[in-house]
């Protein structure tokens, strides 16, 4: 990709928030002559979520994994289906992203820990991202740490990975999660 083709998707994402018609323009000038630039088609679908073109975005997002799997697409496709209330495809394409760039493991667990506070126990387990006995112990672990009963939601996470290895980067990343907050507090503590 040439240095002119990227100032132009560069320039079109600076225009999504401000301009969002205008970086639509922008991002279908470059895929008519790249009709599979991934950053392209990537930006053209959050320019048609921010228009709220939300089926049109899912299509083009689900086009540019044809061409190349990107964790872009995966992302946007999961806040696409978490806003529909899909709730184990939008789990199900965070996972995916995660595997595609495991450096995105905090971001998406910040996603994921959003649909898994804000649906009910009985929801968890119909939405089947791990087994039944992880589910569980997860939920109860995001209770507890609502709470602020850390520790026990430590105990709760670290149980759910016996019971299921699968969850372990999302339920690591609990746990990192916690202990980043928890020294946070103590060295607050020390310098007040």
């Amino acid at each position: 990709m040439n240095a002119s083709i990227n100032d132009k998707i560069e320039t079109a994402y600076d225009y999504i928030y401000n301009d969002t018609q205008e970086a639509l323009n922008i991002f279908n000038q470059i895929l008519e002559t790249q009709p599979e630039n991934i950053d392209a088609l990537n930006g053209k679908a959050s320019a048609l979520k921010k228009l709220n073109q939300i089926d049109q975005a899912e299509e083009i997002l689900k086009y540019s994994l044809t061409i190349k799997e990107n964790s872009s697409a995966y992302i946007n496709l999961g806040l696409i289906y978490k806003n529909k209330k899909q709730f184990s495809e939008a789990l199900n394409n965070f996972d995916k992203a995660i595997n595609v760039n495991p450096q995105l493991i905090d971001i998406v667990t910040i996603l994921k820990k959003e649909i898994f506070t804000n649906i009910g126990s009985n929801d968890y387990n119909k939405i089947g991202n791990y087994n039944k006995q992880a589910n569980n112990l997860i939920y109860k672990g995001l209770s507890f740490e609502k709470e602020g009963e850390y520790w026990d939601a430590i105990e709760c996470y670290e149980l759910a990975l016996e019971k299921d290895l699968t969850s372990s980067n999302f339920v690591n990343a609990l746990i990192n999660n916690i202990r980043v907050n928890l020294q946070s507090d103590f060295i607050y503590d020390e310098m007040v």
